[in-house]
């Protein structure tokens, strides 16, 4: 197998491990309107008519709320674990312990 130009050169491959603010944008724009389209547009239509429009738009600038304060704790804490880690610094180890669970549980029912 021959080797590729980095490893002759004594360089590490492996992956980088940071995200631009463009990249972390497009993850969380993707994972809410992909499963806010899929799985609850139906409902809310038959539930509020043409009010779905405003349902949508008052969804959309509270989400954008929510995605700046997860910026702000991100920089404030550059570690792994995210919002587990922020109950943890906020609330305490015992208050943080049911939210790690559900993540790995959640994380372990994706895969």
């Amino acid at each position: 197998m021959p080797s590729s130009g980095n490893e002759q050169s004594g360089q590490s491959v492996g992956l980088r491990k940071e995200l631009s603010l463009l990249e972390l944008t497009i993850i969380g724009l993707v994972g809410a309107v992909g499963t806010g389209i899929l799985f609850s547009a139906p409902q809310m239509m038959v539930m509020s008519g043409p009010a779905v429009i405003l349902e949508w738009i008052l969804g959309g600038i509270f989400y954008f709320i929510i995605s700046l304060t997860y910026m702000e704790m991100g920089t404030l804490y550059p570690e792994a674990g995210g919002p587990a880690r922020y109950a943890y610094y906020t609330h305490g180890p015992v208050t943080s312990l049911p939210l790690r669970t559900y993540y790995q549980l959640s994380g372990a029912r994706s895969m």
